[in-house]
């Protein structure tokens, strides 16, 4: 039964939004991880103006930085609130200048504090629930300039992942496309493994495993070797927060590139979307199919495929977040070590692992860069041709 239910919510990632894909579409062999009809930009809302003022990413930035995690160290117990329409950031939330700094495939990104999700009156908000929250980081970190690609995968010693072959479409196979097929499982330990070879010690561990990576591999139990991800020495999945920050780069629109259209009831699942073209591969221009990394225009801190390409798995677990202000969040069902606590277990049996953005078969809504879902139960069955994953690293570590 546990499987069955996992089969299903893959299906209905996957093959999201089919209901209104149906007008337009026959062939139903196309994949991919939208979700955003019903459950994207359950992260909403941001302040008015455009954009951050640019600061100076010094000593004195980090200080107010740590000033403000120091004033809301608590503030990670909040009860979750109906907020406001455009949360306005505090005095003390900084956010450092965006300059590229990127160098070996990663970017490093400062510490800082932003809003996270975006106004509920923007376009496709509030599809599962609305939240505003102002987020501080209080750890520098580096995250993957372009998604986990087929080559890096191979390089580590592994064969590709076998799980759901894309039906009909074609294949993006050369050693530059993004890995596809990976459960969040397959993730962390392609993340353990970079690691070693890196000379870093491994974020997680894992216990009661069976099957071979990208293949059926499934594990009892998962623990951060730390007190929580921020602390980790060596690659991880990032938190969906750290996801957004780097993401967003300063912006505070839809999209990196800027707004997106007003929803319009009578327009079919998939239509162009001027800010996208430039930066996202999605369903008005991707043909059905991934595209090799590093394509499209990079955001300001030099992250390429933030939109579109491929869903990406963050470490967290899928729920509506608490209002703020909050300090290094690590996710409302998983505040500790553990990746799959028994305690927040529904009552099917499956879990539910946020990834963000989604993938070259969406749409508008599941590509703007507050938009959050899940697959279910980090299960072979879980994997999917739209999802696959980018590593991050803490290079300050909290304290």
């Amino acid at each position: 039964m546990k499987r069955a239910v996992a089969i299903v919510c893959v299906f209905l990632l996957s093959f999201s939004c089919a209901r209104s894909r149906m007008k337009k579409d026959k062939d139903s062999g196309r994949q991919g991880s939208d979700t955003s009809r019903d459950r994207d930009s359950s992260a909403t809302g941001t302040a008015v103006k455009d954009g951050y003022k640019a600061t100076d990413s010094s000593a004195s930035t980090r200080d107010a930085v740590v000033r403000s995690a120091a004033n809301t160290k608590d503030a990670n117990l909040a009860l979750s609130q109906p907020p406001p329409i455009n949360l306005q950031s505090a005095a003390d939330c900084v956010h450092p200048e965006v300059e590229p700094d990127c160098s070996g495939g990663f970017c490093r990104i400062p510490a800082g504090c932003f809003i996270m999700g975006s106004p509920r009156d923007e376009p496709y908000a509030c599809k599962y629930s609305c939240i505003q929250v102002q987020v501080t980081l209080t750890h520098d970190f580096e995250i993957g300039e372009t998604e986990v690609t087929r080559e890096q995968w191979s390089s580590v010693g592994w064969e590709q992942p076998e799980y759901n072959r894309l039906v009909g479409e074609g294949e993006c196979l050369e050693p530059s496309c993004p890995v596809a097929n990976v459960t969040s499982l397959d993730a962390m330990a392609f993340a353990n493994r970079f690691s070693e070879l890196k000379g870093f010690r491994p974020c997680y561990e894992f216990s009661g495993c069976s099957g071979e990576i990208g293949k059926d591999y499934i594990c009892e139990s998962v623990l951060i070797a730390a007190q929580n991800a921020y602390h980790c020495e060596g690659y991880r999945l990032p938190y969906e927060a750290e996801w957004e920050y780097a993401g967003r780069a300063g912006t505070r629109t839809a999209l990196y590139s800027g707004d997106v259209l007003p929803e319009n009831p009578e327009a079919d699942y998939c239509f162009r979307e001027p800010n996208l073209e430039d930066v996202a591969w999605y369903c008005n221009n991707s043909n059905g199919r991934a595209h090799p990394i590093a394509q499209k225009r990079p955001n300001a801190w030099g992250l390429h495929d933030i939109h579109g390409n491929m869903a990406e798995w963050c470490n967290d677990l899928y729920k509506a977040y608490p209002t703020g202000p909050l300090v290094d969040p690590t996710g409302v069902q998983n505040p500790g070590r553990e990746l799959r606590p028994p305690e927040v277990e529904r009552s099917d049996g499956v879990f539910c692992r946020v990834f963000r953005s989604a993938g070259h078969l969406s749409s508008t809504a599941s590509i703007k860069i507050n938009a959050r879902s899940c697959s279910g139960d980090d299960h072979p069955s879980g994997a999917s041709s739209g999802t696959g994953f980018r590593l991050a690293r803490t290079l300050v570590p909290t304290q």
